[in-house]
């Protein structure tokens, strides 16, 4: 059932006149049987066999970002950030902690953290909670116990048992204890589709659909063989879609009301909202007017059994017919030909012989020419066949 699935993409302002009908037609297949699903768009819709260039759906999903339903992701705004460089940073600050240099820990803290929405690989959760809690160290030593309270709250999203560590003066413990005994407020997380172990929030993987966080800053990442990096503020449940995340499956939703405008929220996303769009399912089809966000079914292509196919069989068959008959006439002309030249043995033979060859040389090309003409009907009753239904 999947093997034809496909979307037909028509990246015109309107598809309803022939005038604006200069842009290229983008048609996502879903495999590579896709003749069919052109052959229906080119009769639906009128336009060249040459309008239309076939592209993976696959294609479509990946080019979407993952995004929250009532808040905004913020994909990383400056350079990329290699691993072992934010381990470097956070290395740095270790040191600058333990030798009291906390103006120097301060300005550390600040670059690594500006890093976290940049990184190019998974987050190491111990490593993140380290980061905040030795920055909370430093800003107690500044004696800034505001800026040590949002630090440790912001260790433990990433370990929520993290514990003190006893190397440092029991004064910024007051304060890592009370952040410690505070109840956290949750928000309710949906994410569709199921995850994958692709999925990452801050450094733990996402096995489960729903998930209870704690509000505020946190940092999604996905991927397999590269690494993207979102930071996330959620204030209330929400959505997570990871459009990424689906295959042709988004296809089946077309029959489904609800589902339906899922994957018009999609196609909105990834191609904007003044475009049309063909969208074709098993040989179903749809104008999918985005600005409006309305589908409008086409007219089915008729296969065989209607009135079409009969008559792309009828021109084929006349035109082999026809490209026989031709072949017959040519090779009897050819033959008489040769009777007559083989039996010309004298000047008067010769003379004699004129009249009846230039009758089987003309039947020849009689022959050819029909034959010629019968071969391109019958091409022409194999193109539409092709074109208007098997």
């Amino acid at each position: 059932m999947l093997a034809i699935l496909s979307i037909g993409l028509a990246l015109a302002k309107d598809v309803e006149s022939a005038e604006t009908d200069a842009h290229a037609v983008q048609v996502i297949v879903e495999s590579e049987v896709f003749d069919e699903v052109i052959a229906d768009l080119v009769v639906a819709t009128g336009r060249p066999v040459a309008d239309f260039v076939p592209t993976p759906v696959a294609e479509v999903v990946q080019g979407i970002e993952p995004f929250l339903v009532q808040s905004h992701t913020e994909p990383c705004s400056d350079s990329i950030v290699s691993g072992a460089s934010f381990n470097e940073v956070v290395k740095a600050l270790q040191g600058a902690v333990d030798y009291d240099e906390l103006e120097r820990a301060r300005g550390l803290a600040q670059e690594a953290t500006a890093a976290l929405g940049c990184l190019d690989e998974f987050l190491d959760a111990q490593r993140v909670a380290r980061l905040h809690f030795l920055s909370g160290v430093a800003a107690v030593g500044e004696g800034n116990g505001e800026a040590a309270a949002i630090a440790f709250r912001r260790a433990r999203v990433f370990v929520p048992d993290l514990t003190w560590d006893e190397n440092y003066p029991p004064d910024g413990r007051l304060v890592f204890d009370a952040i410690a005994a505070e109840s956290v407020e949750t928000v309710e997380l949906n994410i569709l589709p199921a995850p994958q172990d692709s999925i990452r929030l801050d450094g733990h993987v996402v096995d489960t659909a729903t998930l209870n966080v704690s509000k505020g800053l946190h940092y999604f990442q996905f991927g397999t063989e590269s690494v993207s990096t979102h930071a996330v503020r959620l204030e209330q449940d929400d959505v997570l879609v990871v459009p990424s995340a689906y295959d042709a499956e988004i296809l089946e939703w077309i029959g489904d009301d609800s589902q339906q405008q899922r994957l018009t929220d999609l196609l909105q996303r990834r191609f904007g909202e003044e475009k049309s769009i063909y969208v074709s399912h098993e040989g179903d089809h749809w104008l999918l007017n985005l600005t409006e966000g309305s589908w409008s079914p086409l007219e089915r292509r008729r296969r065989s059994g209607g009135k079409k196919a009969p008559v792309a069989l009828i021109v084929g068959g006349a035109g082999g017919a026809v490209f026989l008959g031709g072949a017959i006439v040519g090779i009897a002309g050819l033959t008489r030909g040769l009777q007559v030249k083989n039996g010309v043995e004298t000047w008067k033979d010769y003379e004699s012989a004129q009249g009846p060859y230039g009758a089987a040389r003309n039947q020849l090309v009689a022959g050819e020419v029909l034959a010629a003409f019968g071969a391109a009907t019958l091409g022409t009753g194999l193109t539409l066949h092709f074109v208007m239904g098997k």
